[in-house]
């Protein structure tokens, strides 16, 4: 799948976070890691996914996951240009994560 249509299904897994369909928004992310396991977009986009439904479910395993993929990729050599938001989305999740 090229980036762009990586970038589209992600997308509407987003839409699904954003209108509290986590389980809906889990079960699709699931699906894509399934069908599109080499997708480097979809494997990257996949840390905030975990996070951010793990939050709506309020499920503290699923945000562990995340966080831990997530810090495995800061200590990889993935693209410098994601940096930035894999930094924020681990950081702020481990220190809000208690919360739920």
């Amino acid at each position: 799948m090229n980036p762009e249509e990586s970038l589209k299904k992600i997308n509407e897994i987003y839409l699904l976070i954003n209108a509290s369909k986590f389980q809906e928004a889990l079960s699709k992310l699931n699906e894509l890691l399934k069908k599109y396991p080499n997708d480097s977009t979809i494997q990257f986009n996949k840390v905030c996914c975990y996070i951010d439904i793990g939050s709506g479910l309020k499920d503290i395993k699923l945000i562990h996951k995340g966080i831990k993929i997530g810090e495995s990729y800061l200590e990889s050599e993935i693209d410098k240009r994601h940096l930035p938001q894999l930094y924020y989305k681990v950081n702020s999740s481990s220190k809000c994560n208690f919360n739920i």
